[in-house]
This record gives C-alpha cells, sequence and structure tokens, in this order.
C-alpha cells in the first residue's frame, strides 16, 4: 500500500495556468491565470502564496491585470539582488493586434 500523501489547497477566484516557485525561498509560489480578454466576469491575476507552512497556503499578494488583455499562460520566476522578478506571458488583447 502506498504512504498517505499530505496536501493543502486553496481556492483562487480565477482558473490556474501558470507557476513557479521562488528560486532562492521554495515558500513562495507565483501562480497566474484568468478568464482572458472579455466580459467573463472572471480577472486576470498573479498571486504570490506563501507555502511554507505544509498545512495552509496564504495568499501573500495579488496584482490585478488588465481585462483588456489575454490571461496569464506562462511565467518564470529571476532572483536577483533587489528581489524577484516575474515575467508573465500575457498576449495582447486583438484591437492591439490589429494595429
Amino acid at each position: 500500500m502506498a504512504p498517505p500523501v499530505s496536501f493543502t489547497k486553496v481556492t483562487l477566484s480565477y482558473p490556474l495556468y501558470a507557476a513557479d516557485f521562488d528560486p532562492y525561498n521554495r515558500g513562495y509560489l507565483v501562480v497566474g491565470g484568468g478568464g482572458g480578454e472579455g466580459r467573463s466576469g472572471v480577472g486576470n491575476k498573479l498571486t504570490l502564496l506563501d507555502v511554507s507552512d505544509r498545512s495552509k497556503l496564504i495568499t501573500a499578494a495579488e496584482v490585478d491585470l488588465s481585462r483588456d488583455e489575454d490571461s496569464v499562460t506562462s511565467l518564470a520566476n529571476l532572483a536577483s539582488k533587489d528581489g524577484l522578478i516575474t515575467f508573465a506571458g500575457i498576449n495582447s488583447s486583438e484591437a492591439d493586434q490589429q494595429r
């Protein structure tokens, strides 16, 4: 029989499409996603989760992104001397692409 697996979950206000851990502090996870361009009612966001305590996940910070652009579909984190830098893949709006 397989050993029991522990898990913790958090409910976000948007569908999750991308995630990456802080490369120097594994206690933080950056996630992103959203409803995309349009009027779905679901915002596009980046969220920093504190995952240092295995019994709970805490939202440490959240950034609301434009609803006129696509949701976050990819991301990567870079640790620098100034702190964590997150690069997020977000498509431009259809109107911006037509220009």
